[in-house]
């Protein structure tokens, strides 16, 4: 499921970004395509103002998300690879980006998928060094 909600939404950069900025990037083809409203990239950046960085799921790997509130359309997810890893409160470093939209129970599956790939310490150190989107998009093989 990850794999062809990505397809089409990956994107690489090697600018020099703050975690913020980097959610903002991260979320901008979903804004784009109706997908989500830019409150919703707003409540992403509080929550991690607010709670910390619980959103960095292993190092160097993110799962940005918030509650829907009115603010997502579809169930999407798009993802950022920065060449440059961005730090995070707690200087917990992130250089890949999954930004998590849902408004119903299909993000378990979702979260069920993520929690296969990121268990695997070889995938994980795939998406780390990935350098193209095809070089993301095996990892999901």
């Amino acid at each position: 499921m990850i794999k062809s909600q990505i397809a089409e939404r990956i994107i690489i950069s090697d600018e020099n970004l703050n975690w913020q900025e980097s959610i903002q990037l991260a979320s901008q083809q979903l804004i784009d395509e109706g997908a989500i409203s830019p409150q919703y990239v707003e409540d992403m950046i509080l929550n991690v103002e607010k709670n910390g960085s619980y959103i960095v799921l292993v190092p160097y790997i993110a799962l940005p998300h918030a509650r829907s509130n009115g603010n997502v359309f579809k169930t999407s997810i798009s993802c950022l690879k920065l060449t440059n890893p961005v730090m995070f409160p707690d200087e917990q470093p992130v250089s890949v980006f999954f930004v998590l939209a849902t408004n119903d129970d299909s993000h378990l599956d979702i979260l069920g998928d993520f929690a296969d790939v990121l268990s695997e310490k070889e995938k994980v150190e795939q998406l780390k060094e990935a350098k193209t989107k095809q070089d993301i998009l095996a990892v999901f093989n």
